[in-house]
C-alpha cells in the first residue's frame, strides 16, 4: 500500500493510478480508455464508482508525502541494475 504510480505524458498531463486498477490487455482498449480520461478527467469503477484513474495538476511534488522517492521511467535512459537501485533507496536516509 506505499507504492503510489503516476504517468506524465509528452504533452505534461498528470495522471493518478489506482492501485485497484486493471488496465486493458490490448492496445484499442487501452487507447480507448485513455481517450476517455482525457475528455473526462477521471474513470471511475462501475461497481463502487470509486476513481480508478484520473488527472492531476502539476507539480507531482504537490501530491507525495514528505521524502518520496520519485522514479523516472523513459526510453532514452539509461539501464539501472534493480538490485544496486534497490540497495541506494533503502539506504537514501540513514
Amino acid at each position: 500500500g506505499l507504492l503510489k504510480v503516476y504517468v506524465r505524458t509528452k504533452n505534461n498531463v498528470l495522471i493518478e493510478i489506482n492501485p485497484k486498477c486493471r488496465l486493458p490487455r490490448t492496445y484499442n482498449r487501452f487507447e480507448g480508455l485513455f481517450a476517455t480520461l482525457l475528455k473526462k478527467l477521471s474513470i471511475r469503477a462501475k461497481e463502487s464508482s470509486e476513481v480508478l484513474l484520473r488527472v492531476i495538476k502539476n507539480p507531482i511534488t504537490d501530491h507525495l508525502p514528505e521524502r518520496s522517492f520519485i522514479v523516472t521511467m523513459n526510453e532514452k535512459s539509461r539501464l539501472v541494475n534493480k538490485d544496486e537501485y534497490s540497495y541506494n533507496c533503502s539506504n537514501a536516509y540513514d
